[in-house]
Protein backbone atom coordinates (compact mmCIF):
# COMPACT_ATOMS: atom_id res chain seq x y z
CA UNK A 1 0.00 0.00 0.00
CA UNK A 2 2.67 2.34 0.96
CA UNK A 3 4.78 1.81 -2.05
CA UNK A 4 1.51 2.40 -4.34
CA UNK A 5 0.66 5.94 -2.40
CA UNK A 6 4.34 6.69 -3.32
CA UNK A 7 4.19 5.70 -6.91
CA UNK A 8 0.30 8.14 -7.33
CA UNK A 9 2.29 10.90 -5.33
CA UNK A 10 5.59 11.19 -7.95
CA UNK A 11 3.13 10.43 -11.26
CA UNK A 12 1.18 13.33 -9.85
CA UNK A 13 4.33 15.84 -9.36
CA UNK A 14 5.72 14.50 -12.31
CA UNK A 15 2.79 15.59 -14.33
CA UNK A 16 2.48 18.89 -12.52
CA UNK A 17 6.27 19.82 -14.03
CA UNK A 18 4.64 19.48 -17.48
CA UNK A 19 4.02 23.09 -18.70
CA UNK A 20 1.96 21.88 -21.42
CA UNK A 21 3.54 22.84 -24.38
CA UNK A 22 3.40 21.15 -27.56
CA UNK A 23 6.94 21.40 -28.61
CA UNK A 24 6.43 19.60 -32.00
CA UNK A 25 3.87 21.91 -33.02
CA UNK A 26 5.59 24.82 -31.70
CA UNK A 27 8.64 23.72 -33.64
CA UNK A 28 7.00 23.22 -36.99
CA UNK A 29 5.63 26.82 -36.60
CA UNK A 30 8.96 28.08 -35.63
CA UNK A 31 10.64 26.20 -38.43
CA UNK A 32 8.32 26.99 -41.70
CA UNK A 33 8.10 31.30 -40.17
CA UNK A 34 11.68 31.25 -40.32
CA UNK A 35 12.79 29.68 -43.36
CA UNK A 36 9.81 31.31 -45.24
CA UNK A 37 10.35 35.13 -43.60
CA UNK A 38 14.13 34.46 -44.11
CA UNK A 39 13.85 33.09 -47.76
CA UNK A 40 11.08 35.75 -48.84
CA UNK A 41 12.86 38.40 -46.85
CA UNK A 42 10.32 39.81 -44.98
CA UNK A 43 11.70 39.97 -40.87
CA UNK A 44 13.80 38.59 -38.96
CA UNK A 45 11.43 35.97 -36.81
CA UNK A 46 12.11 35.20 -33.10
CA UNK A 47 11.91 31.39 -32.71
CA UNK A 48 11.69 29.69 -28.94
CA UNK A 49 14.97 27.69 -29.83
CA UNK A 50 14.67 25.03 -27.79
CA UNK A 51 17.09 22.40 -29.34
CA UNK A 52 17.70 20.22 -26.43
CA UNK A 53 13.95 18.87 -27.09
CA UNK A 54 13.92 15.96 -29.71
CA UNK A 55 10.27 16.85 -30.70
CA UNK A 56 10.89 20.62 -30.68
CA UNK A 57 13.98 19.69 -33.43
CA UNK A 58 12.10 17.77 -35.34
CA UNK A 59 9.23 19.57 -35.69
CA UNK A 60 11.30 22.66 -36.90
CA UNK A 61 12.54 20.29 -39.53
CA UNK A 62 9.69 19.34 -40.78
CA UNK A 63 8.42 22.98 -40.56
CA UNK A 64 11.40 24.12 -42.57
CA UNK A 65 10.97 21.69 -44.90
CA UNK A 66 7.16 22.32 -45.70
CA UNK A 67 7.86 26.11 -46.12
CA UNK A 68 10.81 25.44 -48.83
CA UNK A 69 8.55 23.15 -50.18
CA UNK A 70 5.69 26.09 -50.12
CA UNK A 71 8.20 28.73 -51.77
CA UNK A 72 9.79 26.34 -54.36
CA UNK A 73 6.02 25.41 -55.71
CA UNK A 74 4.12 29.07 -54.83
CA UNK A 75 7.15 31.78 -53.98
CA UNK A 76 6.70 34.09 -51.74
CA UNK A 77 3.04 34.59 -51.86
CA UNK A 78 1.68 31.89 -49.89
Amino acid sequence: MRKHCFIATALLLLTACDDGTDWASAGHQDGYASIFNTACKIRVTMIHGKWDNAKYAEGFARGASAAATDIANKGCRS
